[in-house]
């Protein structure tokens, strides 16, 4: 399974997220949306703007829960950067696709982006749905 890291920074007064797949060193993914399947792993990293917080609106996607509401995932100094550990997505049974609304304060900055996992298993049946005939 991979690891992937949410890239954290403050540009134009405003968050802004890049994901990055380790496994894959070339896979950087602009956007709010973060999309993992179960067993992943997933971390928060900023370089350059502080310490930060990450908190689910309902429910954590980690199995260790951390970031639950009420439960703050608080970032630690490593290095040159502030980040979080990195957390296994937990299972979601019968295969679908959940959403995990989070709160981010970066730099006194609030954001309100999602983790979604992905437990759909495939592409599809790679049938083609019969296109409905007007009257």
């Amino acid at each position: 399974m991979s690891n992937h890291h949410v890239k954290l920074f403050i540009e134009d007064g405003t968050i802004v997220y890049i994901h990055h797949n380790v496994s894959s060193p070339d896979d950087d993914d602009p956007g709010k949306h973060t999309r993992g399947t179960t067993g992943e792993k997933v971390c928060f990293v900023s370089r350059d703007d502080g310490p930060f917080t990450i908190e689910f609106k309902v429910a954590s996607p980690f199995v260790s829960g951390v970031g639950s509401p009420g439960n703050k995932i608080q970032s630690f100094r490593s290095g040159n950067v502030d980040k979080t550990n990195l957390e296994l997505l937990k299972d979601i049974s019968p295969a679908i696709v959940q959403n995990f609304a989070y709160k981010v304060m970066l730099a006194g900055i609030p954001d309100d982006p999602e983790i979604i996992i992905d437990n759909s298993g495939g592409t599809g049946s790679g049938k083609k749905k019969a296109k409905k005939k007007r009257k």
